[in-house]
């Protein structure tokens, strides 16, 4: 999948541990992981370097 600003949560939670990720749902890719990350400076960041288990899911 691809980013899409639309995603973006209103009103972020900051991440549970001293992570530099936020997780943002984006589209599956092929390999079914989702692949959608913002550092909390709002950059992009490739999910290769955002563990699942430093992450939060916002719903």
């Amino acid at each position: 999948g691809h980013f899409d600003p639309r995603l973006l949560p209103l009103s972020p939670s900051p991440p549970p541990s001293p992570s530099n990720f936020w997780h943002i749902p984006a589209a599956i890719g092929i390999d079914g992981r989702r692949d959608a990350y913002l550092t909390t400076n709002g950059s992009p960041a490739p999910s290769i370097e955002a563990p699942f288990d430093r992450l939060k899911p916002l719903s």
